[in-house]
């Protein structure tokens, strides 16, 4: 873990670089959309499964563009890339502030969740996936670190501009911020290393239909499910419940202003597992590591189910942020092991195209499963057991070798 800090000093510009993309991506994430959820929902008088549907389809048609987008970057000058993406996610967080009906609001979070959970993190973890080898873990991992600073940090400092001013100004002001910061940023680095090596490859038709001939081939092995299922089940689990996060603390009696900081916890332990990941995945591999992550989320899931009082809350969040510290690292460097990084920009595009279909499935499901009486604690006990039996399937991984198609 010393060895860390040399290696920041080193490659200081790329992982600062990707730090502000996973951080600055917190604007499309469902931690941050969930604070406003509240207060959409009674503004705009919508049911919690119709929101949630609202948010599914968005997150769906968000996903269609990342696959027609995001393999670019294997192509595409890294800046110019993140510049469309930055004034993509700047638009629709206005968007979203100024919504005076359900459509705008609809429109909004097709370009947050495109913008922000997909493209922003997916540039960084396709470059440095190409980018570096031996070290491939810790730069991921630190990269990775943007996420529970925004978890850790958006939530008081958004909290605070609502509570004195309302929701609306909530939105713009982290727009402002993410603005200001990446554009800054943007000018002033010198990114060019980082920009694919010249294709010299087929182009424009020939290009498209050889890389679906080659995704096909990939989908259909036993090897890319096994990733896939545990990488996506994660996915939809943590969605759902962060998505209806401060429902359910209205449902037990939970002050929000006290849950509020109980998601530092989350924050905290997600930020140190992420590092502690990137050290186990440089240490192992990534396909050793692989079918113990879903674990923590487990307990925690449990704990949520079995434990009503706030301490459940806490401990769940701990032990969740565990979870995701290890997801970061490890849902990008498990493909990068199996398959190379030749057309990793494209394999991540898929990959992410796969998790934010599923992340879209999961505040429709949950909401409507609310809706008609199931409580958080029975939907709970069910994903728990559905995810023990998929980590139980991603052992087989730890036998299989490098795939290069």
């Amino acid at each position: 873990m010393s060895s860390y800090l040399p290696f920041i000093k080193k490659h200081f510009r790329p992982i600062a670089f990707g730090g502000m993309l996973t951080y600055f991506s917190s604007l499309g994430q469902t931690f941050f959309i969930s604070i406003f959820v509240p207060f959409v929902l009674k503004e705009f008088d919508l049911s919690k499964s119709a929101f949630g549907g609202y948010y599914a389809i968005a997150t769906i048609l968000a996903s269609f563009g990342l696959i027609r987008f995001g393999k670019q970057l294997d192509y595409m000058s890294v800046k110019a890339f993140a510049y469309r993406v930055v004034f993509l996610l700047a638009l629709s967080g206005l968007i979203f502030a100024f919504s005076l009906h359900p459509l705008m609001l609809f429109v909004a979070m097709i370009g947050l969740r495109m913008g922000g959970q997909g493209l922003l993190p997916h540039i960084c973890f396709t470059t440095f996936s190409r980018y570096f080898d031996y070290n491939r873990g810790k730069a991921i991992s630190i990269s990775s670190m943007g996420f529970p600073l925004g978890e850790m940090t958006f939530p008081l400092l958004i909290g605070g501009i609502i509570a004195i001013s309302n929701w609306r100004m909530g939105y713009v002001a982290g727009v402002i911020i993410m603005l200001i910061s990446m554009v800054l940023a943007l000018k002033k680095m010198h990114l060019d290393f980082l920009n694919p090596p010249e294709n010299k490859g087929p182009k424009g038709k020939e290009r498209n239909k050889s890389e679906r001939n080659y995704i096909r081939a990939v989908a259909f092995k036993g090897k890319f499910w096994m990733i896939m299922l545990l990488i996506a089940s994660i996915s939809f689990v943590t969605t759902g419940l962060f998505f209806y996060q401060y429902v359910l603390a209205d449902e037990r009696g939970w002050p929000a202003e006290l849950y509020s900081l109980l998601f530092a916890g989350f924050a905290i332990s997600r930020l140190l597992f992420s590092l502690f990941g990137g050290w186990l995945t440089d240490r192992f591999s990534a396909k050793k590591v692989f079918p113990f992550y879903a674990l923590p989320l487990v307990g925690g899931v449990i704990i949520l189910a079995s434990v009503p009082g706030i301490i459940g809350a806490a401990l769940f969040l701990v032990l969740t942020g565990i979870t995701m510290g290890l997801h970061g690292v490890l849902r990008t460097s498990v493909v990068a092991e199996v398959y190379g990084v030749e057309r990793i920009g494209y394999l991540q595009s898929v990959s992410t195209f796969i998790v934010v279909i599923s992340s879209a499935l999961a505040p429709v499901i949950y909401g409507y499963c609310l809706d008609i009486g199931i409580s958080f604690s029975t939907i709970n006990w069910v994903v728990s057991f559905i995810l023990i039996i998929i980590s139980m399937n991603a052992f087989r991984l730890r036998g299989v070798e490098y795939a290069h198609q």
